[in-house]
């Protein structure tokens, strides 16, 4: 069967290497190596995630949403922010020792938090979980910060410090639940206060920071005109003065403060798509269901922050919307950018990277992403189960298929880069 993109189209590393600024030499295979290792463990989160989504129901909402986020969405940040802060910067990748670290840390953190929660284990090792979340945060401010300090071109600093702020947000947001664990803190508003600030202040902003280029990426155009240093900066101040104020009111009970924040920040999300290129009908047949499956986890998202303000106020329940926000939103973005990243880091020259553009091509998973969030918004929970299911099978055969039948070729398996 013949691919549905056209070999011209297929995004060589040759193609890019020659086209982009001159850095370190092997910057972007060693950044590749690392993030796939990490990518790795993003999907056992994934897929650990739709398992009790489906087997649970809404009484392990909990779960879901931590192995979601907390293990899901975390590695993904990890891995993508680093390999994106190396590639456009053209900076030297960091330290292989210093990215295990990081990531270990953070793994390690995530399946403590959640087993103690879990299996009730004493207050002390749910807040030690949360304190190695934060040190993995650290490390990962870290690495960005190195990152860019050598960076060879400084085109990409907007992107690089929204990552940076987010980075604050999200630890804030994780000591506040290494607090919780530890029974420092036991209300129910600290509780909102903290999924607030890692749902929308460091996930929300790091898909802001990345969206602009990476959609650019995703469909072979030049990023838009509209994306420039001072929008992002000024779009990213916004989105986390947003979720502070939002946060804020939460905290203290006041409600109008939390809906204006989170009206704040709705509005500044919704500004992202105008920072985006223009996707015509070229565009569009060559990224396939991948760009619909991201638009649509950024029209969730959006959607999330107006159903968080009107939660602020009263009107709907909360617990319904992180899962929407993480589900329909985030997944969804975590998918679609796997559908891409997958293929480009596992394919070492054209004709391997066609074959597995054709395995990550997926309608279903667009289908069932989508049907699941509406499920959960309805309260539908034999169709989210059955969509759950749906996209869980879909995202594992696939997965597995990219992992064993796209492999680099003998003479980069034999690159001192790629051992």
């Amino acid at each position: 069967m013949p691919s549905r993109e056209p070999a011209s189209d297929t995004p060589t590393r040759t193609s890019r290497a020659s086209a982009g600024p001159k850095g370190a030499p092997g910057r972007a295979a060693a950044a590749q190596r690392d993030a796939w290792r990490t990518l790795r463990l993003t999907a056992g989160f994934l897929v650990a995630a739709l398992v009790v989504a489906i087997a649970g129901g809404s009484d392990r909402s909990w779960l879901a949403l931590h192995l979601l986020l907390l293990g899901g969405a975390l590695t993904a940040i990890s891995a993508a922010t680093q390999l994106f802060a190396v590639t456009w910067s053209a900076a030297p990748a960091p330290r292989p020792g210093l990215v295990a670290a990081q990531r270990w840390s953070l793994t390690a953190g995530a399946v403590v938090v959640i087993a103690a929660r879990e299996w009730t284990w004493r207050a002390g090792a749910g807040a030690l979980g949360g304190l190695l979340v934060v040190g993995s945060l650290a490390l990962l401010a870290l690495i960005l910060v190195t990152v860019r300090r050598r960076a060879v071109t400084p085109r990409f600093a907007p992107a690089i410090d929204t990552y940076l702020l987010a980075v604050a947000l999200g630890a804030s947001g994780s000591l506040l639940g290494a607090a919780l664990a530890a029974g420092e803190v036991a209300t129910v508003d600290a509780r909102h206060a903290h999924i607030a600030l890692n749902l929308f202040g460091f996930v929300g902003l790091v898909v802001a920071g990345t969206l602009p280029t990476f959609v650019a990426t995703q469909v072979r155009s030049k990023v838009s005109p509209r994306a420039t240093a001072t929008n992002q900066r000024l779009l990213a101040a916004v989105l986390a003065a947003g979720t502070i104020v939002a946060v804020l009111g939460i905290a203290t009970g006041v409600e109008l403060a939390a809906a204006v924040g989170f009206a704040v920040y709705a509005v500044a999300a919704a500004s992202t798509i105008g920072l985006l290129p223009h996707l015509g009908a070229r565009q569009r047949r060559w990224a396939g269901p991948r760009i619909y499956q991201l638009l649509a986890g950024v029209a969730w998202w959006v959607f999330g922050a107006v159903l968080a303000g009107a939660w602020s106020l009263g009107v709907v329940e909360a617990d319904p919307i992180w899962l929407v926000v993480g589900f329909g939103g985030y997944a969804q973005l975590v998918v679609a950018s796997l559908a891409y990243l997958g293929p480009i880091i596992r394919g070492r020259d054209a004709q391997s990277q066609q074959r597995a553009f054709r395995i990550t091509r997926s309608w279903v998973s667009l289908a069932a992403g989508n049907t699941l969030a509406v499920a959960i918004l309805a309260g539908a929970g034999l169709l989210a189960s059955v969509a759950a299911v749906v996209w869980m099978v879909d995202v594992v055969v696939r997965g597995l298929l990219l992992a064993f039948l796209v492999r680099p070729d003998v003479s980069t398996r034999a690159s001192p880069v790629h051992r």
